[in-house]
């Protein structure tokens, strides 16, 4: 990385130089309006969203966007970015190891290791989140999250085939305000967080939110008496908001996250086909235990690491000219038993560090007139590498260290002519240059070169969209959109021979409708989907895992989202998918077949063409209720329901490990005696549906790790 200094540094100056000279030969004297614009999460009636980097109105915009503020997140007992999907149709969350992957539409992955990015991009405050590990994470201080739906490839890029994640955090304030909340809750479960924000002068203004999260855990290592799937998680994020000149303010983001949970590596094996049936594991398992497991150590996963970005925002006359800058640096060391049982048979140490810069540079037109218009660029270097160490029997057996560089570049522009008032054509596209340089050693990262390679792939991934205003508050639009998942290499296997990239072509058609408190957003699409990355453990290897393109797939489908009110005292917030997902040509599939004597699998090689694609459920369906009523003289009261169903998923190409269907429930009451004071009682997952968050699959037999069981809780919270 530091052979690039002087290079990211060049970028990083350019963009903020042309940010400035841009500032120069405009007047101080204008109103500095898109700012204060966007610092409202709403205009009366109507939801504003970033989806196509700009502030804009939901209705107006032609892809599928599902949108949360985080006061309804709250509501809805939404506390974790994994817990998105109970009340983001068409989106599922599951985790590979300590490695978090959203799966939109049926559009995930499950290959991980140096290098090896998701197929849903998550951005934070326009940053982008390079580390798989950074999907899981603490909601604390959100002001929206929204969920786009279907290839980004246009305005998001590289790795947004699935869609992307857009969270936007608080911004600094010149008014003094905050909030301390405490909570309480099963598991021992203690959560202390605060928010404070306000001026430091009359041009610049701050905020701070920190958060401390822990609990003893639900599940019980019977071998060693400790305690597993605990969570400890430590997070602080500054900003300073600068009011340069009128028309140019300066965002300086600071954030530092310590997060541990060891929950995904909590194996319990599944008791059909296990090779050690004589272990204590296997019979834990025989009896249905979702809270003890028997390893004979504990697993670790943490994700460490700190940030920081500038976002500087000029509005000149003509475009609102817009750079971030940011750098990244994460650390991950993960443990675990890969047999899963107390037996000292196989375990794997793999700390990973990951370095990462980007740089952007967009310019937006203003929306005057009957055409609009928006291009940038981007800048992207990146370096990663994992000291993966292979315990046999108690003895290390191997120590494989795969080091991975990236560097992508790309432009984009989109052009929007609107012919008439009510009738707009959108057309765009960007080109993606990306280049990865492996190494991979063994012994230490001193030790001798046994793998190494370099790769390039470039791409064009365009965008055409008709939209057609039915009315003020509505839109009907068909959109023709392409996305590109970057090539990558099997890493952490050692495997120099390069995995070529993903493609996605998307049709989607959609109508939203926004007014009067209703709010409809939904879509029919459908998908051509290529040069699928799949992943498998490969006994012909030695166990090392196998990358490969399985093939192509067809997607269909359709999901809404819908808010209204009931009475005024009652609203409603709902949604609902359907996804028909399978491979249409995947010959040469690593499949595990049962042992006939019952112990274990065995590997073979299978056509899975008809098959349905993994981590994807065929039907999800959520729905909320929030109750809110003042009482005479002793403030107001306030309650959710939301429920939220899903028809379960299999976890592999073969279709033979599945997640069964569940409906899991999550409440909340609070009760607000003034403005600044109130006390809330919350249940999660009072349903107690177990669901499996992981499931490893060798020779060895299914392991599985699960969910939290139903929890409950109390909060205080007192606002200043």
């Amino acid at each position: 990385m530091n052979n690039h200094l002087s290079k990211l540094a060049l970028i990083a100056s350019v963009s903020v130089l042309a940010i400035g000279a841009a500032s120069s030969q405009e007047s101080t004297q204008q109103t500095d309006v898109a700012n204060e614009e966007s610092a409202q999460p709403r205009v009366l009636d109507q939801v504003i969203v970033r989806a196509q980097r700009r502030d804009e109105r939901l209705v107006d915009v032609p892809i599928s966007v599902s949108v949360s503020t985080g006061e309804q997140l709250k509501q809805s007992g939404i506390s974790s970015s994994a817990d998105l999907k109970l009340v983001t149709p068409a989106l599922n969350l599951t985790q590979q190891g300590s490695f978090v992957q959203p799966t939109i539409r049926g559009v995930g992955t499950s290959v991980v290791g140096p290098g090896a990015d998701g197929n849903v991009a998550l951005y934070v405050d326009g940053v982008y989140q390079a580390t798989q590990a950074a999907s899981l994470f603490e909601l604390n201080a959100i002001d929206s999250i929204e969920v786009l739906k279907g290839p980004q490839g246009s305005l998001f890029g590289r790795n947004a085939t699935g869609g992307a994640i857009v969270v936007t955090t608080a911004a600094p304030e010149f008014e003094f305000s905050g909030n301390v909340t405490a909570g309480y809750g099963s598991f021992n479960d203690r959560k202390l967080s605060a928010y404070i924000t306000g001026p430091i002068t009359d041009k610049i203004a701050g905020n701070l939110a920190v958060l401390y999260h822990e609990d003893d855990g639900y599940v019980k290592n019977v071998a060693t008496g400790s305690d597993l799937a605990k969570n400890n998680a430590y997070m602080a994020r500054g900003k300073i908001l600068v009011n340069a000149t009128e028309n140019l303010d300066l965002t300086l983001t600071g954030s530092y996250v310590k997060h541990e949970n060891n929950a995904a590596f909590a194996y319990i094996p599944a008791p059909e086909n296990f090779l050690f049936q004589s272990s204590d594991a296997y019979a834990l398992g025989l009896a249905g235990s979702r809270d003890d497991a028997s390893m004979d150590f504990n697993p670790y996963t943490q994700l460490e690491g700190g940030s920081f970005s500038l976002n500087a925002v000029y509005d000149a006359d003509w475009a609102t000219i817009t750079s971030i800058t940011s750098y990244t640096q994460q650390q991950q060391p993960f443990y675990t038993d890969t047999d899963g049982t107390e037996l000292a048979v196989q375990e794997v140490h793999s700390p990973q560090d990951q370095d990462t810069f980007v740089q952007e540079l967009t310019f937006a037109s203003k929306s005057d007139g009957n055409i609009s218009w928006i291009f940038g660029g981007m800048y992207y270097d990146d370096e990663s590498e994992s000291y993966g160490t292979v315990y046999v029997n108690g003895a290390i057996a191997a120590v494989l260290v795969p080091n991975v560089k990236t560097e992508a570049s790309a432009v984009y522009g989109e052009v929007t002519y609107s012919p008439t008032d009510r009738l707009h054509l959108l057309l765009g596209g960007r080109y993606n240059m990306e280049e990865k340089t492996f190494v991979g050693r063994v012994g230490g990262r001193n030790g001798p070169i046994v793998a190494s390679d370099d790769e390039s792939w470039d791409s064009f991934t365009p965008r055409a969209s008709i939209r057609y205003d039915l009315t003020d508050q509505s839109s009907t639009y068909f959109t023709y959109s392409e996305g590109f998942k970057s090539g990558l290499y099997n890493a952490t296997s050692l495997d120099p021979a390069p995995v070529d990239p993903e493609e996605i072509k998307s049709y989607e058609l959609g109508y939203k409708y926004d007014g009067s408190g209703f709010l409809f957003s939904g879509a029919a699409y459908y998908y051509d989907y290529t040069g699928i990355q799949v992943n498998a453990i490969d006994q012909s290897r030695g166990g090392f895992v196998t990358v490969t393109n399985a093939g192509n797939a067809e997607i269909y489908g359709a999901d809404f989202d819908l808010s209204f009110p009931i009475t005024e005292e009652l609203s409603a917030r709902t949604g609902a998918s359907y996804i028909h997902g399978e491979y249409n040509d995947f010959p040469g599939a690593i499949i595990y077949l049962p042992q006939p004597n019952g112990m274990g699998y065995a590997q073979a090689n299978a056509d899975v063409s008809g098959n349905r694609i993994m981590k994807t459920p065929e039907y999800t369906a959520f729905g909320t209720l929030l109750y809110s009523r003042p009482i005479a003289e002793t403030g107001e009261i306030q309650g959710a329901l939301t429920v939220s169903y899903n028809d379960g998923w299999f976890w592999d190409p073969s279709n033979t490990s599945q997640q069964d269907g569940y409906t899991q429930v999550n409440a909340r009451v609070t009760w607000s005696p003034n403005d600044r004071l109130s006390l809330s009682a919350y249940g999660q997952n009072i349903s107690d549906e177990q669901v499996e968050i992981f499931r490893r699959t060798s020779a060895f037999g299914d392991l599985a790790s699960y969910n939290r069981p139903a929890a409950y809780g109390v909060e205080l919270e007192l606002k200043f």
